[in-house]
């Protein structure tokens, strides 16, 4: 199918549909894309951290009845396999918070007994480099089952919000336990960090009278700032993310999310969802988060405080923990089942693209093409036309998943009153679509990964004239 190419033209075409590739608008791409489930024995996936730079991310399991020590689950995101599994001392028998420093080389996860417990909260370091136990620290009287954690890496502090309403600042030069904030009676269920600005934000639920309150903490004076009702209707805080450099927190409440100006510390508005509850990931380069809702994960609009859209991946499990692979693209959610399974979650192909410059010389002079993408970009050529002999640009893609690529092509670069037309493999057809400005065309194409060669074709003589 050729493409007539026209300064007035605005060409939004629908991307043709085969077995092998699948085209997705801009702002999409938001599906499951595999799922592992665990070993016997590695149940509840109840927190987690990602190590982006070395290529792992870690799973701590939970043990409800306290009958057997929790494990740290290590998994490989290149692959997305197991690669090892370490078990906890015996009382460690419940991961119910978890924070990591990769340049510090150290893992931090909250451990307890069982659920309900009143015996000190027990912080377990784990060493990344060979995965191995580093040492452990049990916390004071009051300071049972860590709920929620954060870390300060530059600093050099962590934080961990346990039952009671206690918060307990560690400090990770020597592992040692600094002191402990009394927030309230209520339970840190959840929390997000500011470190730049120097504070931190809790989500707090009370189990008495279900009240839901924001606690706003600076991290300078270790004392309590502000506080804030989210609402008295409301059950449990199952989490929270933060978009600190626009200025706002999202936390999860039964139902809804609830959302928080940060400058002034103000509830803003909720959005509602459906009851149930689960993991969080926010993603602010791209403008999106997403919560867990039941078997539901939900894509939410950020700059509009707005559902785009949602899926049933879990099956009949809720998602008890996330962790977010921005650059790659990817969210990992662990499930709350037994055994836990981990779903790998495509976030959308638009939201992580890569320029690739090539300046080329035609008969006008030198040209610059650019092929912005999610895949890795190789073997760039330009063949240029002549007479009626056609033009050809042709790359490889590289990759796994959805791949996405927006190449510019310079207007010197096209025949005048020529066509586009774009081939995957020199076999599969695909229907762009094609934008332009006064210098370029920008040519949008989505395709299924492995490996795979494009060629855009350049051809003299459209209908349709300059």
């Amino acid at each position: 199918m050729l493409v007539s190419i026209s300064t007035r033209a605005l060409l939004v075409l629908a991307l043709t549909l085969t077995a092998a590739f699948l085209a997705l608008p801009e702002g999409k791409g938001f599906l499951r894309v595999g799922a592992l489930t665990l070993n016997a024995g590695e149940n509840r996936l109840s927190s987690a951290v990602i190590d982006s730079a070395a290529g792992f991310a870690y799973f701590g399991t939970s043990n409800l009845t306290g009958a057997n020590p929790a494990l740290i689950v290590k998994i490989r995101l290149s692959d997305f396999t197991r690669f090892g599994a370490m078990k906890l001392d015996t009382g460690e028998n419940i991961v119910s918070s978890a924070v990591i420093d990769p340049a510090g080389g150290y893992a931090y996860f909250g451990t307890t007994d069982s659920q309900g417990s009143s015996n000190p909260a027990i912080i377990v370091r784990i060493r990344l480099s060979d995965f191995t136990r580093a040492g452990s620290l049990t916390l004071g009287d009051f300071e049972s089952y860590s709920r929620s954690a954060l870390i300060d890496t530059a600093s050099g502090f962590a934080y961990f919000g346990t039952n009671y309403g206690y918060l307990v600042k560690i400090r990770l030069s020597d592992f040692s336990r600094v002191g402990a904030l009394y927030l309230s009676e209520a339970y840190p269920d959840a929390a997000v960090i500011d470190t730049a600005a120097g504070f931190a934000y809790f989500n707090m639920y009370s189990g008495t009278n279900n009240g839901l309150s924001a606690v706003k903490v600076s991290l300078s004076s270790f004392t309590i700032v502000d506080t804030i009702s989210l609402g008295t209707g409301g059950c449990c805080d199952f989490s929270a993310v933060i978009d600190a450099s626009a200025g706002f927190a999202y936390f999860d409440e039964t139902g809804s999310v609830v959302k928080v100006r940060l400058s002034d510390f103000t509830y803003l508005g909720v959005l509602f969802l459906q009851p149930g509850g689960g993991a969080a990931v926010i993603d602010p380069p791209a403008g999106f988060a997403y919560f867990g809702r039941l078997s539901d994960i939900v894509k939410i609009r950020l700059a509009d405080f707005t559902e785009v859209t949602r899926f049933t991946h879990l099956e009949t499990e809720s998602s008890a923990s996330a962790v977010i692979d921005s650059a790659g693209g990817f969210a990992y959610f662990g499930t709350d089942s037994t055994p836990g399974s981990i779903v790998k979650v495509a976030l959308g192909p638009y939201s992580r693209l890569v320029s690739n410059p090539t300046t080329m010389n035609v008969p006008s002079g030198k040209v610059t093409f650019d092929v912005r993408s999610n895949s890795t970009i190789s073997e760039f050529q330009y063949s240029y036309y002549y007479g009626q002999t056609p033009g050809e640009i042709r790359f490889m893609v590289s990759g796994e998943g959805i791949g996405v690529a927006n190449v510019t092509v310079p207007k010197s670069a096209v025949p005048r009153g020529g066509a586009i037309t774009v081939s995957i493999d020199r076999n599969v057809t695909l229907t762009p679509q094609i934008i332009e400005d006064p210098n370029n065309y920008y040519v949008y194409i989505s395709y299924h990964l492995s490996t795979h060669s494009v060629q855009i074709h350049l051809t003299p003589g459209a209908a349709s004239s300059l």
